[in-house]
């Protein structure tokens, strides 16, 4: 087979084999869920995709292994690197081949020189990562579709975008006495003003309180009151008889 079929073939491959396990696969589902009503907006969620895909086909091509000991994850063009390789010079090789990817804004460097994950460091790092995508999932406090989870040896790494303080505080306890979890580094923001305003009006529409409700519920029956007469109307024109002046 020609090299440049080659490539895309095996990268394509190599990323569906990095996230095909069943625990990965749950995470992933849950993670994802109503992605079109994150705070990023489905433009920038395609954009950081169109991202990730980019940086993982540069360390490909660059180094196949490079690309298997170094995870991508983005978030508003914010990259995060987390893995493990065996010396600086991979270390910087990925931090510089994710800079010259359009649309990067930022390069956090979270990856560690040392040997790679055993099977049962690697389960672990997955069980916490299903734990919890589960427990943001459920708590009412917490906008979870806003939150990316990484793990790495008990490691756990947050971006996204939070409400404000006191929820990304929420998510950091959640994390922190969480079993098997070492550390919490968070590269989360948090929302500017605007943002709040945006979300104020989302969740109101999305659940309105009992007086907007049957203000909604009047209107509704006004408009259906006057179509109704409207199509009477219509309806007495069309039937009225004709005079003998017609």
């Amino acid at each position: 087979m020609h090299k440049k079929y080659i490539y895309p073939f095996c990268l394509i491959f190599s990323l569906f084999l990095k996230g095909c396990s069943p625990l990965s696969m749950f995470s992933s589902g849950v993670a994802s869920l109503d992605t079109a009503s994150q705070e990023r907006g489905l433009g920038n969620y395609v954009t950081d995709q169109e991202i990730k895909t980019r940086i993982n086909v540069v360390l490909f091509e660059h180094d196949h292994l490079l690309h298997y000991k170094v995870d991508v994850n983005v978030y508003e063009g914010r990259v995060l690197l987390t893995g493990h390789v065996k010396n600086k010079r991979m270390q910087e090789d990925a931090i510089r081949l994710s800079w010259q990817v359009p649309g990067v804004k930022t390069v956090m460097n979270e990856i560690t020189i040392e040997d790679p994950r055993t099977l049962l460091e690697y389960t672990q790092d997955k069980w916490i990562s299903t734990k919890l995508h589960a427990l943001l999932f459920f708590n009412k406090e917490v906008g979870s579709r806003n939150y990316e989870i990484i793990v790495s040896r008990g490691v756990v790494y947050l971006t996204g975008i939070a409400k404000d303080q006191k929820e990304l505080n929420e998510v950091i306890y959640t994390v922190r006495t969480t079993k098997h979890v070492k550390k919490v580094v968070s590269y989360v923001r948090l929302m500017d003003a605007y943002e709040v305003r945006r979300r104020k009006i989302f969740n109101e529409r999305k659940n309105p309180s009992p007086l907007a409700a049957k203000q909604i519920e009047h209107k509704k029956i006004i408009q259906s009151e006057k179509q109704n007469t409207l199509w009477a109307t219509t309806d007495q024109k069309k039937e009225a008889p004709k005079t003998k002046g017609d």
